[in-house]
């Protein structure tokens, strides 16, 4: 509901109706609209990360590391390009000036984690001869995600 019609254009009934419940039920999980925005907004940010954590974790253990790392690239590609996932990243940014604290938990838990995880995976590259990456958080950070 939030990705399609926004935070302004999503009701607590509309959630309610799709989700083929009462407003009372979700009112029982949820004590308003910003907290279940939020939940929505971070529980599809942790699975996100979930989904690219094990490929991220692969990279350490690769042996020919032009073909992961292209793999890993083009699997971050699409991923990141997945239409749910755009308007997501889109209705996060329009609503920062709102709630920006939502804003800076959703780059944590995306871009945060996944450049910490990044970077040991980098570190551990390097400790294996396989790359040469002095700065691995730089690296990180220039990488395709």
């Amino acid at each position: 509901m939030f990705t399609a019609h926004g935070y302004v254009g999503t009701s607590m009934d509309a959630v309610a109706a799709a989700a083929g419940a009462s407003k009372r039920t979700v009112y029982q999980y949820f004590a308003d609209k910003e907290e279940l925005f939020a939940s929505v907004v971070l529980d599809t940010v942790d699975r996100g990360y979930e989904y690219f954590k094990p490929a991220i974790r692969t990279l350490a253990e690769a042996d020919d590391l032009e073909t992961a790392l292209r793999d890993h690239a083009r699997m971050t590609l699409a991923a990141l390009m997945n239409r749910e996932i755009l308007q997501l990243r889109r209705l996060v940014i329009a609503e920062a000036e709102r709630f920006p604290a939502i804003g800076r938990e959703y780059f944590e838990r995306s871009w945060g984690r996944t450049l910490k995880l990044l970077a040991e995976t980098f570190a551990k590259l390097t400790e294996r001869g396989l790359l040469n990456t002095p700065d691995p958080e730089r690296a990180a950070y220039m990488s395709p995600g």
